[in-house]
């Protein structure tokens, strides 16, 4: 308890860090008693298919392959998860990354966005599929656990040097406020976006707003944990937008897409 107060405490200090944490503090007040949780998770629920026979319809051989990389990231990851255990690191797990790289393979896109890096799961997905298509590249806004002593050191741990030696990964670390103000500039358009940061509702909705005109026409954009708040519910409803939800261990998992051909029926 101590040692996390400290760490917190530490990044607080940083002249960058006092405005992200004021800003984070800002947010929870203005939510504060006001979950929705129940709804949103009923909602998604109601929702919910089958991520396997999503991914089937489109292109069973595909489905395999992504099978058989899911498999072998987990193995690879084993001993570094195990050492992030022994020190009560937890970074999260893999949740949905079978999808983004499916999704990567897909649709073999030219940019692709996430928010929130980790230990790199995701990031290990997209990599991966960019390298198999050979081209795209990666942008991705990270903000360091600050509770973890060091946190810098963890982003992105799992990811092998092989990908990170293909030059085709950005990754900033100052959070999203700052980080998308130089990603989203230029004549860049993604075709996927992955969305796993601040869960917070007013954060959801700021970013889905503030990412509209930097998608291309046939993006899809994948946002996790909707469970938590109906940010996603009201977003896609609002816009009579096409939507699927997809459970992941108790978790859900919205995508927005604008491609008929991803929409199997």
């Amino acid at each position: 308890m101590y040692k996390t107060i400290a760490n917190v405490l530490t990044f607080a200090l940083r002249r960058r860090s006092t405005g992200i944490l004021w800003a984070k503090f800002r947010l929870r007040l203005k939510e504060l008693g006001k979950s929705e949780a129940t709804e949103a998770r009923e909602w998604a629920a109601s929702k919910s298919e089958d991520a396997a026979s999503f991914m089937s319809k489109l292109d069973s051989n595909l489905q395999n392959e992504t099978h058989l990389f899911v498999q072998k990231v987990v193995y690879e990851s084993v001993p570094t998860v195990q050492q992030l255990a022994f020190k009560g690191i937890d970074l999260g797990g893999g949740g949905s990354i079978d999808l983004i790289y499916f999704l990567c393979r897909f649709l073999k896109p030219n940019y692709v966005l996430e928010t929130g890096v980790a230990a790199g799961w995701s990031s290990y997905a997209v990599l991966e599929a960019l390298s198999e298509n050979e081209k795209g590249f990666l942008d991705s806004s990270d903000l360091p656990y600050f509770r973890i002593e060091n946190p810098e050191q963890y982003i992105g741990i799992l990811i092998p040097d092989r990908l990170r030696n293909l030059k085709n990964w950005d990754l900033q670390t100052k959070g999203d406020t700052e980080n998308l103000k130089g990603f989203l500039r230029g004549n860049k358009k993604y075709s996927i976006v992955h969305y796993d940061s601040d869960k917070r509702k007013t954060s959801r909705l700021d970013f889905l707003k503030r990412i509209e005109p930097w998608l291309d026409n046939k993006a899809v954009l994948i946002m996790d944990d909707i469970q938590d708040n109906l940010a996603f519910k009201e977003y896609v409803l609002s816009r009579t937008l096409t939507f699927k939800v997809f459970e992941y261990e108790g978790k859900y998992i919205g995508i927005i897409f604008q491609v008929d051909s991803l929409n199997p029926r």
